[in-house]
């Protein structure tokens, strides 16, 4: 089962292809429409934001198979 520090990651991985830049856990929070300091918190209880990253992966037409199952385009 992929757990909240796979999903932080990969989206870390898509975030950096897309700017060629280090990507931070802020930088994540701030894609995902959400306080600068909140992935940090859910990698500290192992939560997953499962509503905003469904819409980032919306608005920017990836595939959410991709994030959350490691399958997809």
């Amino acid at each position: 089962m992929i757990n909240s520090e796979d999903i932080i990651e990969k989206i870390k991985d898509i975030l950096s292809n897309t700017n060629n830049k280090k990507i931070f856990d802020k930088d994540v929070s701030l894609a995902l429409g959400m306080a600068k300091n909140q992935i940090a918190q859910c990698r500290i209880r192992e939560s997953i934001p499962f509503r905003q990253i469904l819409e980032w992966c919306y608005k920017n037409n990836i595939d959410s198979n991709t994030i959350f199952f490691n399958k997809g385009k």
